[in-house]
């Protein structure tokens, strides 16, 4: 029988009395574990889990998350985020793929997958109503229906299995890693560890699903607060239709270089970019009509005027 001790949910400091305490019955021996192989104090115990591998996981009020290790008879710290290792854990559960959640109380919930790749972290934002209702969780349990639900002071939430796949860009305007406005006008989904954003004030920006991480790149100079409207990656370099203009761009470089399609001061506006299978780009403007590029320029300009002559200058 495994037992946990201390004083949570108490928010106090470990004492000889916190930890881990083994008990076997059959020959009434108690054994406590008051620190980690390394020495770290485990302080208050919250919550005892055993993982779908059979390991037991310790939900720790000072150390994060531990483990306690068979073959060494120890408790151990598995490697984990700085962030998750200070925080106060309240809870642990396991969903029906093996995956592990780990609530805090002030430090929101953090998830583990099976294949253990990577720590997703999701934290209460006042700006994302969609999000965590608050940092501090109390407990976390999962109904018949896989569904995760969130215990906290004040609400439940739910988290269903299909949910818990969406990743969602919250708007925070000076935070890093987060959209500076919530109007996404552009998506160009390369592969697994690329997707390029087009924002309509936070201008070109590329996104890995698999780390979480956004990259955003500045507009070009004297175009600050350029729109974003239309992002197709070609070959290295990417074409992108903006409120000003048709404009190429070499990640790589970190280069801007404006494609312009008529002799005016003000380019058209882009709304819709295509690549057709000869690789020659057709660019769709408000109120120019259709441009098609191929090999670096104009071959064709179709408006109402043009010959042939299309019913419309708006394409979309």
């Amino acid at each position: 029988l495994w037992l946990a001790a201390g004083t949570t949910p108490l928010r106090t400091m470990p004492t000889e009395m916190s930890g881990l305490i083994h008990w076997d019955p059959a020959t009434n021996q108690l054994q406590g574990f008051s620190h980690t192989q390394n020495g770290r104090p485990l302080g208050s115990i919250n919550r005892l889990k055993f993982d779908h591998q059979g390991t037991l996981r310790l939900a720790s009020f000072r150390s994060g998350l531990l483990s306690y290790s068979a073959t060494d008879n120890t408790v151990i710290q598995p490697q984990q985020p700085i962030a998750l290792m200070n925080a106060q854990l309240t809870d642990i559960a396991t969903d029906e793929q093996g995956g592990l959640w780990v609530a805090s109380f002030s430090n929101g919930l953090w998830y583990l997958p099976p294949d253990g790749a990577r720590w997703d972290h999701f934290r209460y934002s006042t700006a994302f109503s969609a999000g965590l209702a608050s940092d501090s969780i109390n407990q976390l349990f999962f109904d018949n229906q896989h569904t995760l639900w969130v215990i906290t002071q004040n609400r439940m939430q739910s988290l269903n299995r299909f949910s818990r796949h969406i990743r969602t860009l919250p708007r925070l305007d000076k935070s890093p890693g987060t959209l500076r406005s919530a109007d996404i006008l552009a998506i160009d989904a390369v592969d697994k560890n690329k997707v390029w954003l087009g924002n309509r004030t936070g201008g070109l920006l590329q996104f890995n699903p698999q780390t979480s991480e956004l990259l955003q790149y500045e507009s070009p100079a004297g175009f600050s607060d350029m729109a974003v409207r239309q992002v197709l990656q070609h070959g290295s370099s990417l074409w992108v239709g903006s409120d000003r203009g048709l404009w190429q761009f070499d990640p790589s470089q970190n280069q801007w270089q404006l494609f312009p399609l008529q002799d005016i001061a003000n380019q058209p506006v882009i709304i819709a970019l295509y690549l057709d299978q000869q690789q020659r780009l057709w660019a769709g403007t408000r109120g120019h009509g259709v441009f098609l590029i191929s090999n670096q320029r104009i071959i064709r300009h179709f408006d109402q005027q043009s010959k042939p002559a299309i019913g419309f200058n708006d394409s979309s």
